[in-house]
């Protein structure tokens, strides 16, 4: 029942459980707690041996692991043989998530994100064709990290010529998202209304729309009044029942959030209204 403590305690617990990476990586972090560190190399390739080849994720968790070893302890030229290596045996694209995503904590420590902002190049050349992800996690260390806004848009254009064309809407979507929670909220608005200019069908865009003007209001009584203009402009469209049930319901509990009776009875009205053109029909 107690933790191990000893070389001979880890290697009864790996003799029973040779496939567990998180045993692995515990007895490669107490070797690095005394300093060993070639041990705790020599640990983690004994790993890669012994667990089960059909172990994806047990064997994803040792390189991740050993990339943060060589990170901490070791060289370029060492952090670069595992990442090439594990490019080799791993799905390529996960193992450069994973890498990208150490140097981002690296990078919380010491605000420098530059490494971060090379592979995430890197990856925008083998995998941007068809991978919105990376353009959006580029976008978001660009505006988040690095308050880099002309440089965010300028990820933006680039995506938009990469990508297929039906990725478009939804890599837009997300940068709009981005620059209202790490960025420009105006910028956002102005991502909104170009999608919605293209693709005046989409109600869902409305929803995501609204969320984000929600959430400003949330710290800004001012921008209450754009969350009811785009109610009020949403509710124009060629809504099924459901959905308007669904906008009505939403801006009602907007109002009532804000203590707002007058404005509650006016969207109270504005419903009633609704639903009688819709059983006139």
């Amino acid at each position: 029942a107690r933790a191990p403590e000893s070389v001979s305690d880890y290697e009864r617990l790996i003799l029973g459980n040779p496939d567990s990476s998180a045993l692995w990586i515990s007895y490669m972090g107490f070797q690095l707690s005394l300093s060993e560190y070639e041990k705790a190399r020599e640990t983690g390739e004994r790993a890669l041996k012994t667990i089960n080849y059909r172990e994806e994720q047990e064997k994803l968790n040792i390189y991740t692991a050993l990339l943060n070893l060589e990170l901490a302890v070791g060289t370029d030229d060492s952090l670069d043989e595992v990442f090439k290596r594990s490019c080799q045996y791993m799905e390529p694209f996960v193992m450069h998530q994973r890498l990208v995503s150490i140097y981002l904590a690296k990078g919380e420590e010491s605000g420098d994100y530059e490494k971060a902002e090379e592979l995430y190049k890197v990856m925008l050349k083998k995998f941007g064709s068809s991978n919105v992800s990376v353009w959006i996690a580029y976008g978001a260390l660009l505006l988040e990290k690095k308050n880099d806004s002309e440089g965010a848009h300028e990820i933006l254009a680039k995506a938009l010529q990469v990508l297929p064309k039906r990725d478009n809407v939804e890599v837009v979507r997300k940068f709009a998202q981005l620059e209202f929670n790490k960025g420009d909220p105006e910028q956002g608005r102005s991502l909104f209304e170009g999608l919605l200019a293209d693709v005046p069908k989409r109600i869902d865009l409305w929803n995501v729309y609204i969320d984000q003007e929600m959430k400003l209001a949330r710290d800004n009584s001012e921008n209450k009044k754009k969350v009811e203009e785009l109610f009020e402009r949403v509710i124009t469209k060629k809504l099924t029942r459901k959905q308007a049930k669904f906008f009505f319901g939403k801006w009602l509990a907007f109002e009532e959030l804000n203590e707002d009776n007058k404005a509650v009875e006016y969207v109270k009205s504005k419903a009633a209204e609704f639903a009688q053109k819709l059983s006139d029909k």
